[in-house]
Formats: structure tokens, C-alpha cells, sequence
């Protein structure tokens, strides 16, 4: 079940290398979505690897899974955790996706219900936020993800922070993120967590906010993206170290005693032997 194959997925002028994020934990029911996840990604032709977990970290897996991607020299990474399902059209929408922002962080998958409101209200394919907590399907350019990978190994301080670091490296950088809406992915394997979550987050089950039915609703990709609030670099207290970044430069305490990202995006500077 469990293929190695070369990877690279070209079309046009942009490449995308896919990895999934596996943990054989002995569930049965998350190996079948696994296997029904490959299956659709064959009857695509889109060629990917599974990443194992080896330490029981989500991080230290989505680190591995970020860097094997890069090793591809893809113009982009896809990685992808091993319980969700993808829509039919799933290889025409990442096309789609990656053509009409391609220097862009992009989700395919929100738990906010928000993100259909806006999609009709607005006429909006995407939803510009500050941060994005989840880590169900991320595409990053691939110039973007050492820098990325560092800030998350060196900063974070959990075994499942992954999505929580890349949030907390786009604040400090003044990024915005792009939530692909409607959600071309849908988290199927919410009821049992690899890292132990409960199937529902204040009430709300942990699966997409606006699955997608067709794609006649991806008409409005290049137009003005809505835009929803986030949260803020405090707010990542418990997944990443605040007192080493404000010790490195990257965040300044307010006049309130909160931590807040400084005006200007500083240069991060990575570790020569990284």
C-alpha cells in the first residue's frame, strides 16, 4: 500500500510535487481512507509519496514530508494528511489553484462556515487570511518551504505545531494566506485524529465549512479575494517559543505586554548547517 514512486507533476509552466503524511497507528479505518486517497491520485496520474511517521510527531513528519518535496525541484509542494478525501476534479482545481496564485500559501481546507458566506456574497474563489490553523492540504512554492521548515524546527515547541509555526512565520512576515473556497478537500477521518483531537472543536465537527459540488463554482479565481480576521502571534503562545523570537528580533512586546510582529518583516537567517 505504501508506494515510493518519483514524483513531479508538471503542467504548463508550474510543477508540483505531492507528499502524504502517514502514521501507521493500527486503524483500520484511517488505512482505508489512505488507500481510497492514493486510488483517487492514480486515476488522476498524479504522482505522489507517503511520508511515514517516525517519532510520533506530526511536525517532525510534515518537516520531512516539506523537505522530500523540495528534493523534487518542483516549482511547488503539496502535502496532504493521509485521512481525507479529494474531490473528482481535485487535479484540474490544483492546476487551477496554483496558476492563479502562484507565489501564494494556499489551504484547500477550512473548518469555517464563514467561507461559503463569503464565497456568495462576494463572488470570491479565495479568502485572504492572516493565519490558517489547519493542516489537512497545503500548497507552498517550493523557494519558500526551507525557511519555512527552519522557523518551525527552531520555533516550535509541540509535536503536532506544523500549521500553527507556518501561521506564526506568515505573521512575522507580513504574508497573507489564501483558503481555496469551496474547499476541494474534505477531512475525512475527523472522528479519530492521528494526534488524538476530538471530532469536534467547539461543537463544530472538524470537517470542511464549503465542500465543493462542481467545478462551474471556481469562476471568480481572479477576482479580489475576500478577506476574514485571524489570530494573532500571542495567540500561538503554546505552539511556538515567543521569548526566543523576541530574544532573535522577530516579535517586540506592546505597550500592553502582549507580543506583536514588528513593522517591518525581519530577515530570518538560517543555520548554514540546516
Amino acid at each position: 500500500m505504501l508506494e515510493n514512486k518519483t514524483t513531479g507533476n508538471r503542467f504548463g509552466e508550474y510543477s508540483v510535487a505531492i507528499r502524504i503524511m502517514h502514521r501507521d497507528a493500527g486503524n483500520l479505518n484511517r488505512g482505508d481512507i489512505l488507500m481510497e486517497l492514493c486510488g483517487s491520485l492514480k486515476e488522476m496520474d498524479l504522482e505522489y509519496k507517503i511520508i511515514l511517521d517516525q517519532k510520533d510527531s506530526s511536525l517532525d513528519t510534515s518537516l520531512r514530508s516539506w523537505a522530500s518535496g523540495v528534493q523534487e525541484e518542483t516549482t511547488h509542494v503539496m502535502v496532504l494528511e493521509d485521512d481525507v478525501f479529494l474531490h473528482s476534479g481535485f487535479a484540474i482545481i490544483m492546476q487551477m489553484a496554483i496558476t492563479s496564485r502562484p507565489d501564494s500559501l494556499i489551504s484547500f481546507f477550512s473548518m469555517s462556515r464563514r467561507i461559503k458566506k463569503l464565497y456568495s456574497k462576494q463572488k470570491a474563489n479565495w479568502i485572504e487570511v492572516p493565519t490558517c490553523s489547519w493542516n489537512q492540504c497545503w500548497i507552498i512554492p517550493s523557494y519558500l518551504i526551507p525557511e519555512i521548515n527552519f522557523f518551525a524546527e527552531h520555533y516550535g515547541t509541540t509535536k503536532h505545531c506544523y500549521d500553527c509555526c507556518l501561521s506564526a512565520w506568515s505573521l512575522i512576515n507580513h504574508r497573507k494566506m489564501y483558503i481555496l473556497s469551496p474547499n476541494p478537500v474534505e477531512h475525512a477521518g475527523y472522528r479519530e485524529s492521528m494526534i488524538g483531537h476530538s471530532p469536534k472543536l467547539a461543537g463544530v465537527k472538524r470537517n470542511s465549512g464549503f465542500f465543493v459540488e462542481s467545478l462551474d463554482q471556481y469562476g471568480y479565481l481572479n477576482s479580489t479575494p475576500a478577506k476574514m480576521a485571524g489570530l494573532r502571534i500571542s495567540n500561538y503562545k503554546n505552539e511556538v517559543d515567543l521569548e526566543l523570537l523576541e530574544s532573535d528580533g522577530f516579535i517586540e512586546k506592546s505597550s500592553t505586554g502582549k507580543m506583536r510582529v514588528m513593522g517591518e518583516a525581519p530577515e530570518i537567517v538560517m543555520d548554514s548547517n540546516f
